[in-house]
C-alpha cells in the first residue's frame, strides 16, 4: 500500500494512515460505506500497478449478518 501512495488517501470521513498504510481511520464522520469505498479504491490501485488481488484480513458483516 505505500507502494502505490496509499498514506493519507482519503474517501469521505475515512483516511489511510500517514504513519501506516494499513491502518483506516475514521476521522470521526466516516461511514460503513467511506470504509468499503477506500478498501476497494486501494485494492483497484494495488491491483492495476501490481496485478495482486488484495484481500481484507477483517471480515465485514452486515446488520443481516450476512458477509460483505
Amino acid at each position: 500500500l505505500e507502494q502505490i501512495g496509499a498514506k493519507g488517501t482519503t474517501v469521505g470521513g475515512v483516511i489511510v494512515s500517514k504513519e501506516h498504510a494499513n491502518w483506516l481511520m475514521n476521522s470521526g464522520s466516516g461511514t460503513q460505506n467511506d470504509v468499503l469505498e477506500l478498501s476497494k479504491l486501494l485494492q483497484n490501485k494495488v491491483k492495476e500497478r501490481f496485478n495482486i488481488a488484495l484481500e481484507r484480513e477483517v471480515q465485514l458483516v452486515s446488520s443481516a449478518g450476512h458477509l460483505l
